[in-house]
C-alpha cells in the first residue's frame, strides 16, 4: 500500500541530477525498518510491506536517502514521520461488575430507596482512541424496566420510582457497552439486583447466587490516549521543500465519561486551565473533570460554594458538584460564538470561597465540519464579448463558508465544457477566488450562451460542497476591460469619522475609446450589507467615502471589491480588493467587574485578607485599551494585580468596627488613551463586630450609704458599664464576685439583678455590728471568648437611734452589797458626792449623752451636771437634812427620737466613816467584769474611766 511520496531535486544536469531513493537501514521495534517500509527508487514512493496494529505501534521515523547519479555520487537524507490512525477493532471491555467463573453477586437496594437511588456503576473501558474509545451505556434488558435506568455517559445504574413493596426479590439488568466506532463494537454484562433490606432476605431469593473466592483481584486498568491524527509528513533538501497533502490535528480524550485537559495549573488564585471540545456537543457531555485538574477536594465543592462566571453572557457549561465535572449546559456553536476567527476560546471564571480564590478556564471550541459552502446569489450571469482572448480571465463569486482551518472551502470546481477553465486566486489573507479562464475563442453565432456549474469544496470529513449556476452570454465588440492600477487598495480610517469623510480613491482605465472607454465605479455583486451600509463609492471617479458609523471593537478591518465597468456593448469591468482598516479611538470607558465580595468582613482580619475580586475590561485596542485600577488612598485595602486585568482587593492595614462599621472603597479605573478615560465604583464594606473591647463601668468605683435596720430587699444602688461592640459582643450580665465580710459570704448580705446591674439588700443592716463593706463587680460581655472588667462598690451603714443609753455607774450589781453613797454631813456646797456614767451604742448625735435631775428628796441640795453627770452639793449640807437622800437621775441621748434612761442614787450623809471612802472608790472602781465588761457596748467605750471622787473626809479619820 502507497503511504507517501518523497521528492527531492537537482540543480545539476544529465546523471549528475538523475535521482535515486533507498530506505537507510534502522530498528523499528526490534526489527529492520526494512521489515516494515520499502522506497521506489525512481518515484520516491513508500510504500507499507505489512499491516499495523494502532495499539502496538502509534507512529515511525524512517530516514530516506536521495542520491544523484554522479561520481562521485552526491546525496541528502530526510526523517519521514509515519502516524498510525486508529481503526476500531476493539470491542470494550468490561471492568466492573467483575464477570468470575461462578454467579455473579447481586448488589443490595434497600426498599426504602428513594428516586435516583445509586444501585451500582458498569465501568468499562476501550483500547482504541478518539471516537472509538467513546463509549455509552445502555440498558438492553431488565426484569422491571420501569424501575431502573443506566446513564448514557457513566454507566450508573439508578432507580426511576420509588421502591415498592410489589417489587420483586430478584431483579435482572442486561446492559450493553457499546464504542462510538464505525461500524461500532459493543458488550455487554449482567447485573444481579436483590431489592431486601436483610441478606437473609436476599438468600432465600438468591439461593444460586454463591460467592467466586477466586475472582480475579489483578484488575487491569487502561489509560487509553485518544490520539486523532492526519499524517502531516515533511522532506527537506537543499534548495526547496516538499509538504504532505494532510495537516496534522490532535485531540485529548479520556476513555470513560471525563475528557481531560491537557493544561494543568493548580495555583490558589491565578491558576488556568485549557480544555479542547468540538462544538455542537450534546447536552450533559463532560468536558473535564475540574475537581482532579485544579487540585480540589470533590467533597467540599459544596461547602465551598464552587460557581462559574463567564464573560461571554450566556453561560454554556455548569459544574457537577458531586462529581468535579464541567459539563455543558446549552448547544453550543462555534460560528455563532466566534464567527470566521481562527481561535475560539470561551473564558470561564470559577468562584470559590473559604478561602476566596479564582481559576481561569479556558474552553477551546473546536471546529467540526457543520455547515456546507454557499453563494451569495445561487445564479450568475456573466457577459464575455465574443471577440476576449484566451486567457482572459472573470471573477467569480466566491463561496463563504461558516467553518474555519481545513472545514472552510479548500478549493473550487467548474463543471466540464470546451471552453473555460477554472483558476484559483489566493489572497494574502486566505481567502481564494475563483476565476474563469477563457481556453478557447468564442464564436456567438455557434454558441451564444454557455451554462457553467461552480462548485465550491470544503476540506472537512466528510467534505461538504455548494454550488452556483454561471450563464456565460456571449457577446459582440468592446474588446477591452477596464484595468486598475493596483489590485489591492489600503487604507486607514479613525473611528470617529463621520459620513463624506473621503476615504481612498481607486483608479482603472480602459484603452477603448469613447462609451467603451467610459467607466463607472460599483462595489461588486457579493458585496455585504454590512460594507453598504458603511461605505459608499462616487461612480464617476472612485472616490471611496464614510457613510455610516464605524466601529473598531465590531469591525477592525473590513475587506469589499470593487467593479469597474465601461459602457460599452457589451459592458467589460475590472475587479479590485479593498482593505479598510478601522483605526481605534479611545471611545470607550473601562468597566470594572466585582466577581467576587465578601462582605460583612470580621475587624480582627489580618492584613492581606481578600475582600472581592475585582476584573476590568475596556473594548478598545492598544494602549486605549491598557487599564490601570487604583483605590482610594484612605481605606485600609488595596489591590493586588493577578492574572491581566485581574485584581484582589485586601486588607491593607487593622480595621476597628467601633471606628467605622463601614468603608465605601472607591475603585478607579483608567485606560492609557489619550485622553484618558476613566470610571469608578463603590464597594461597600461592612465590618463585623469582634469581640475585642471589655465592658466600661461608668464610675472606677461606687461610694453608697445605707441606713441601719432598712428593709430587706430594698435596692442599694445601681452599677451601669457600657461596650462599644455590637450584638451579643455588647451584651452585659452583671455579678458579685464572691469575697468574705465578717467571715461571712457577701452574696449572704446582697445580690445583684444580672440584666441592669441593681443591687439588693438580702437582709437589715446592724451599724453597731457592721459600719463598712466592700462588693466587687463584675460586668461580662456574652462574646466569645467572653471579656469582662470589674468595678468596687463601698457600702457604708448610717446609724439610726436605736440604742438607749446604758448606765454603767452606779450600777447595784457592780457595787455588791453596798447600796447607799455615803457623804459627811458636814459637805459644803459643791462636794462631788458621785459620777454617773453612762454610754450609748450610738454614734455621733445619737451618742450624745445628758444628765438631769428628774426627782430628789431635796432638790435644793444636790444638782447634776448635764455633761459629765457628775452630782454634787449645791449647799452645805445641815443637821435638818435627812440623812437619807433618794435621786432619780434622768440620762437622754442626742437623737431622734430621744432614747432615755433613769438610774437612782441614794445618799447617805453620816457624821463619821467606818471604812475609808477609798475603799468604797476601789470597790467601785472594779466591778464584776462578768457583769458588764462583755455588754454589746463595751468595745465602742475606748478609754472610758468611771472615777469617784470624795469629799474632804478628814474628819471622819478620828
Amino acid at each position: 500500500m502507497s503511504l507517501h511520496s518523497v521528492k527531492a531535486s537537482d540543480k545539476d544536469s544529465g546523471n549528475n541530477a538523475r535521482i535515486s531513493y533507498f530506505l537507510e537501514d534502522s530498528q523499528l521495534n526490534g526489527m529492520s525498518a526494512s521489515a516494515y517500509f520499502s522506497v521506489n527508487a525512481e518515484s520516491g514512493e513508500i510504500l507499507a510491506v505489512r499491516s499495523f496494529d494502532y495499539e502496538q505501534t502509534k507512529e515511525f521515523h524512517i530516514r530516506v536517502k536521495a542520491q544523484d547519479g554522479g561520481s562521485p555520487p552526491l546525496s541528502s537524507n530526510v526523517t519521514v514521520k509515519i502516524l498510525i490512525q486508529d481503526q476500531n477493532d476493539n470491542p470494550p471491555q468490561v471492568l466492573y461488575p467483575v464477570q468470575t467463573g461462578g454467579s455473579l453477586v447481586a448488589e443490595m437496594v434497600p426498599r426504602s430507596a428513594d428516586v435516583g437511588y445509586l444501585v451500582t456503576k458498569v465501568v468499562a473501558v476501550d483500547v482504541d482512541s478518539g471516537q472509538n474509545a467513546w463509549l455509552s451505556y445502555k440498558l438492553q434488558k431488565a426484569t422491571d424496566r420501569a424501575l431502573f435506568e443506566v446513564g448514557l455517559q457513566n454507566g450508573e445504574i439508578r432507580t426511576i420510582r420509588q421502591v415498592t413493596d410489589k417489587d420483586a426479590v430478584k431483579q435482572r439488568l442486561t446492559v450493553i457497552v457499546e464504542d462510538n466506532g464505525q461500524p461500532s463494537r459493543s458488550a455487554t454484562v449482567i447485573v444481579n439486583v436483590a431489592v431486601a433490606d436483610s441478606f437473609p432476605e436476599v438468600l432465600s431469593e438468591f439461593t444460586d447466587f454463591t460467592h467466586d473466592k477466586e475472582y480475579n483481584d489483578n484488575l487491569t486498568f487502561y489509560l487509553v490516549l485518544a490520539l486523532a491524527v492526519v499524517s502531516f509528513l515533511f522532506i527537506t533538501y537543499v534548495g526547496g521543500t516538499g509538504t504532505m497533502k494532510q495537516a496534522i490535528s490532535y485531540e485529548v480524550y479520556g476513555t470513560t465519561d471525563s475528557r481531560m485537559s491537557d493544561i494543568k495549573c493548580p495555583r490558589p488564585f491565578n491558576a488556568q486551565t485549557r480544555y479542547s471540545i468540538p462544538e455542537e456537543l450534546k447536552q450533559g457531555s463532560v468536558v473535564g473533570n475540574l475537581a482532579k485538574d485544579l487540585g480540589l477536594v470533590v467533597s467540599e465543592l459544596y461547602r465551598r460554594k464552587l460557581r462559574i462566571t463567564s464573560e461571554a453572557g450566556k453561560q454554556y457549561f455548569n459544574v457537577d458538584l458531586g462529581k468535579g465535572e464541567l459539563v455543558v449546559i446549552d448547544r453550543i456553536d462555534r460560528e455563532e460564538l466566534c464567527g470566521q476567527r481562527p481561535s475560539c476560546l470561551l473564558p470561564l471564571e470559577l468562584v470559590i470561597d473559604n478561602p476566596l480564590q479564582l481559576h481561569r478556564v479556558e474552553i477551546e471550541i473546536l471546529d467540526t465540519n457543520d455547515n456546507s459552502p454557499s453563494f451569495l446569489t445561487n445564479e450568475k450571469v456573466l457577459k464575455i464579448a465574443e471577440l476576449a482572448n484566451p486567457g482572459t480571465r472573470f471573477l467569480l463569486e466566491s463561496a463563504q463558508d461558516p467553518d474555519v482551518g481545513h472545514n472552510s472551502v479548500r478549493s473550487y470546481l467548474i463543471s466540464k465544457n470546451d471552453h473555460f477553465k477554472l483558476t484559483v486566486k489566493n489572497h494574502k489573507d486566505g481567502r481564494k477566488i475563483p476565476e474563469l479562464v477563457l481556453e478557447k475563442p468564442l464564436d456567438r453565432e455557434k454558441l451564444p450562451v454557455h451554462n457553467l456549474i461552480l462548485t465550491a469544496v470544503d476540506g472537512g470529513d466528510p467534505v461538504r460542497s455548494g454550488t452556483s449556476e454561471i450563464t456565460v452570454i456571449v457577446l459582440d465588440n468592446n474588446d477591452n476591460a477596464p484595468q486598475f492600477e493596483k489590485q489591492v487598495y489600503e487604507a486607514n480610517v479613525s473611528e470617529k469619522a463621520t459620513p463624506g469623510t473621503e476615504i481612498l480613491h481607486v483608479k482603472a482605465t480602459d484603452s477603448d475609446e469613447g462609451l467603451n472607454g467610459e467607466i463607472k465605479y460599483l462595489f461588486a455583486e457579493q458585496t455585504t450589507y454590512l460594507i453598504l451600509s458603511l461605505f459608499d463609492i462616487e461612480p464617476s471617479t472612485g472616490v471611496i467615502i464614510v457613510k455610516g458609523m464605524l466601529d473598531h471593537e465590531t469591525n477592525p478591518l473590513l475587506r469589499f471589491d470593487i467593479t469597474a465597468k465601461d459602457k460599452g456593448n457589451p459592458e467589460m469591468d475590472g475587479h479590485c480588493g479593498v482593505e479598510i482598516k478601522i483605526v481605534d479611538i479611545n471611545d470607550n470607558i473601562p468597566e470594572i467587574i466585582v466577581t467576587s465580595l465578601t462582605t460583612p468582613v470580621p475587624e480582627d482580619s489580618a492584613v492581606g485578607t481578600v475582600i472581592a475580586l475585582i476584573s476590568a475590561k475596556d473594548p478598545d485596542s492598544g494602549n486605549n485599551g491598557k487599564i490601570t485600577l487604583s483605590v482610594s488612598s484612605k481605606s485600609p485595602f488595596k489591590l493586588n494585580p493577578s492574572v491581566s486585568n485581574h485584581y484582589s482587593l485586601v486588607t491593607n492595614g487593622p480595621l476597628d468596627r467601633e471606628t467605622n462599621n463601614q468603608y465605601s472603597v472607591k475603585i478607579s479605573a483608567t485606560d492609557a488613551g489619550k485622553p484618558p478615560l476613566s470610571s469608578e465604583k463603590i464597594i461597600l464594606v461592612e465590618l463585623l463586630d469582634v469581640n475585642d473591647n471589655p465592658p466600661v463601668f461608668s464610675h472606677p468605683s461606687y461610694v453608697v450609704y445605707v441606713k441601719e435596720n432598712h428593709a430587706p430587699g430594698k435596692i442599694l444602688c445601681s452599677v451601669s458599664a457600657t461596650d462599644p461592640d455590637s450584638g451579643d459582643n455588647a451584651k452585659i450580665s452583671y455579678s458579685i464576685l464572691d469575697s468574705k465580710v465578717q467571715d461571712v459570704s457577701v452574696s449572704s448580705y446582697v445580690y445583684i439583678n444580672s440584666d441592669n446591674g441593681s443591687i439588693y439588700s438580702m437582709h437589715s443592716f446592724d451599724y453597731e455590728k457592721l459600719k463598712v463593706f466592700q462588693i466587687q463587680v463584675q460586668a461580662k460581655d456574652q462574646g466569645s471568648p467572653s471579656l469582662s472588667s470589674n468595678t468596687t462598690v463601698h457600702v457604708f451603714i448610717l446609724d439610726q437611734n436605736d440604742n438607749a443609753p446604758a448606765v454603767i455607774y452606779p450600777s447595784s450589781a457592780a457595787l455588791g452589797s453596798l447600796s447607799h453613797q455615803r457623804m459627811p454631813r458636814t459637805a459644803k456646797a459643791g462636794h462631788l458626792v458621785t459620777k454617773v456614767t453612762a454610754v450609748d451604742a450610738d454614734s455621733g448625735h445619737n451618742a450624745w449623752i445628758s444628765y438631769k435631775l428628774a426627782e430628789a428628796t431635796d432638790t435644793s441640795l444636790f444638782t447634776v451636771n448635764l455633761y459629765t453627770g457628775e452630782v454634787r452639793t449645791k449647799r452645805a449640807a445641815s443637821e435638818q437634812d435627812d440623812s437619807s437622800q433618794r435621786l432619780l437621775i434622768e440620762i437622754k441621748d442626742d437623737g431622734e427620737p430621744v432614747q432615755s434612761a433613769t438610774v437612782t442614787v441614794s445618799i447617805l450623809m453620816e457624821d463619821g466613816l467606818h471604812e475609808p471612802i477609798l475603799d468604797l472608790r476601789h470597790k467601785v472602781a472594779e466591778p464584776k467584769q462578768e457583769n458588764w465588761e462583755n455588754h454589746p457596748l463595751f468595745d465602742s467605750l475606748s478609754g472610758l474611766g468611771v472615777r469617784v471622787i470624795s469629799g474632804d473626809f478628814s474628819h471622819l479619820s478620828g
